[in-house]
């Protein structure tokens, strides 16, 4: 959203560069912890389909499952929290004000 509103917050060039580096990793960490959410949900399913589902390998792989979810969701804020470092505190206030969030 920042880059969106890179003109509205007045983003210097070095601020464009960095966030559209910040976008660029964050897509792809999040898209690889993203594949293995799907490939574990998949592996669930098909316990289930072919009825080795047991309370054990239950466990097992919903934990699994929860790791990766809690890791997907901890790399998209962690790139939040890079953001807000970039900006200015101006900056922010302004991208709040622009986003409804005030």
């Amino acid at each position: 959203h920042v880059l969106q509103l890179a003109d509205q917050l007045s983003l210097t060039v070095a601020q464009r560069a960095e966030m559209q580096t910040q976008v660029d990793r964050m897509k792809q960490e999040a898209g690889a912890l993203g594949e293995d959410v799907i490939a574990l949900e998949t592996e669930l399913d098909q316990l289930f389909a072919t009825r080795a589902i047991n309370p054990a390998n239950l466990y097992d792989v919903t934990a699994r499952i929860g790791r990766k979810q809690a890791a997907l969701r901890a790399a998209h804020l962690r790139y939040h929290l890079s953001t807000v470092a970039t900006l200015s505190p101006e900056q922010v206030e302004r991208y709040k004000t622009l986003r409804g969030y005030q």
